[in-house]
């Protein structure tokens, strides 16, 4: 994946992204969308899934919600599945927030602030479950060095 190569990101960060390309993979995806991100979020990052938990949002619904929302798809005959272009947006974002933090890797949690910060129709969909940007960033200046 092109984006890693650029910055680096710590282990956890990369699970996340693996398994985002994994879940795009298990659906026949041609591209890895931000929902898949979010799957792999679920999957692979346990601060995360407490975020959303913590909101009282129930796990398998959401992640029967993102696969509605990435119905089916074709993949072109390819071993490699690109970004999307709006995935490619939320690497970046979430490369921002490190530097914000003024940190020299991407965590999860900055992939997670990414995707609600993006204005996107699944940011506002995880924003309306009452996910909130501050309170993601307090946690993670606070919960982990």
């Amino acid at each position: 994946m092109e984006t890693l190569r650029f910055f680096p990101y710590t282990m956890d960060a990369r699970r996340v992204i693996l398994h985002a390309r994994q879940a795009a993979d298990a659906v026949g995806g041609n591209e890895i969308a931000p929902e898949h991100l979010v799957l792999g979020l679920l999957e692979n990052d346990v601060r995360s899934a407490r975020s959303f938990q913590a909101k009282a949002i129930d796990l398998d619904e959401l992640r029967q919600t993102l696969r509605r929302m990435l119905g089916t798809q074709q993949r072109p005959e390819t071993p490699d599945i690109p970004l999307a272009d709006e995935t490619r947006k939320i690497l970046d974002l979430a490369r921002d927030e490190a530097r914000r933090r003024t940190d020299d890797k991407v965590k999860s949690e900055d992939i997670l602030v990414a995707i609600l910060i993006a204005d996107t129709s699944l940011s506002h969909l995880l924003l309306a479950t009452g996910l909130r940007v501050d309170e993601l960033r307090r946690e993670s200046q606070v919960d982990r060095p």
